[in-house]
């Protein structure tokens, strides 16, 4: 089941021109924006027949500088004139599936909407032993940059939470893409798992 949901939004405006295909941007104020957990996504130009979704993959807080990934969620990448208003993205839908037991391996695949992964947790049912379990997820033809997750063995318990934050790959065209799912199976101890996907969506 999905819940997509808009919340307040950080904003800003573009201190310089930016040319299509680049992929440096500077902000007017960083404010809000530097608290932000590395990936996230804004909007250039809102609301206009040019507006933009961007993928920040980097800032620099003292420069107002963010590195991004340009034309993301099938929007087009084109120029945006200084003073441009500049949106963080918040609209997001939340997708979990649950594994009855990372102990023993397996793989899921399902289709997305269109969408961009943001963020991958877990949170594990019991405790394992032996080995960490690994859990990666990819889309259909690579995996997913930082898309993988170690649910440590020492110590763990249940309600124990672990997340990671894709920074490439991570897009989802909602027809013909999918979402895989590869849990290792390398531990021990029937232990069901939940993997909660925070997807960006239009």
């Amino acid at each position: 089941m999905t819940n997509a949901k808009e919340i307040a939004v950080n904003q800003s405006q573009l201190y310089a021109d930016v040319a299509k295909a680049e992929t440096t941007i500077y902000l007017t104020d960083g404010t809000g924006f530097e608290d932000l957990q590395i990936p996230f996504l804004v909007i250039v130009d809102p609301g206009t027949d040019i507006a933009e979704i961007m993928l920040v993959t980097a800032m620099d807080d003292a420069e107002r500088k963010l590195t991004v990934e340009r034309d993301m969620l099938g929007t087009t990448d084109v120029a945006h004139s200084a003073g441009a208003l500049v949106y963080e993205y918040t609209k997001k839908t939340y997708i979990t599936v649950p594994i009855v037991d990372v102990s023993t391996a397996a793989t899921w695949a399902f289709v997305p909407p269109a969408s961009v992964v943001t963020k991958i947790s877990t949170v594990l049912s019991a405790t394992i032993a032996t080995a960490d379990a690994v859990i990666t997820c990819s889309n259909k033809t690579q995996a997913i940059t930082d898309g993988a997750i170690t649910i440590a063995y020492d110590g763990s318990a249940l309600g124990d939470i672990d997340a990671v934050y894709p920074t490439a790959y991570s897009e989802f065209n909602g027809t013909t893409d999918y979402l895989k799912i590869v849990n290792g199976g390398a531990s021990t101890n029937t232990a069901p798992v939940a993997v909660t996907f925070e997807l960006a969506v239009l």
